[in-house]
Formats: structure tokens, C-alpha cells, sequence
């Protein structure tokens, strides 16, 4: 269970926007013409954290907003213990 880190209610789902970036490089020098670097940037835009009733809204500029998308997105970050208490309620 996890508590949301903008109201306290019980959260059933988290649900997390990105934008994907992609990019081609080229080299003459190389035997291929181009490189595709997939997935290579993420820009995080929000994530909605859904109740049983309502959801609340957790933007970029909230300051849990990064070490979260970075643990829900990436599965790494350091796991403070202010996201400890919202996971372990």
C-alpha cells in the first residue's frame, strides 16, 4: 500500500506521463550511416496518484515529484525516509 504524498489517502494506482526522446546520429567516419539512441532522454510532465475515490495531481515542481518517478520509472534513487513512510503505511 502507499500513502499519496499530496492528500494521505490510500493511492490504488500511480499513473505516470513522459515524454521520449530518440536520436539519430551520424558519422561519416563509421561504417553504419547513422545510430539510433532509443529512449535516450525522459522529461517527467506528472503523475496522478488514483483512490478509491478522486485522485490528486503531483507535478515536477513538488519536491518528492523527482525521487518518485526516478524509484516508479527507473527502479533506482535513494529511497528517503519521507517515500519509506508513503510506501510502508
Amino acid at each position: 500500500m502507499m500513502k499519496c504524498p499530496v492528500c494521505g489517502k490510500k493511492v490504488i494506482r500511480v499513473e505516470i506521463s513522459d515524454q521520449r526522446f530518440h536520436f539519430v546520429d551520424f558519422d561519416d567516419k563509421s561504417t553504419s550511416p547513422f545510430k539510433v539512441h532509443l529512449d535516450a532522454e525522459t522529461q517527467p510532465i506528472g503523475m496522478l496518484f488514483r483512490h478509491e475515490e478522486g485522485l490528486c495531481d503531483l507535478q515536477p515542481e513538488h519536491d518528492l515529484f523527482n525521487p518518485l518517478f526516478d524509484l516508479f520509472v527507473f527502479g533506482s534513487g535513494e529511497l528517503t525516509e519521507e517515500i519509506a513512510d508513503l510506501l510502508n503505511d
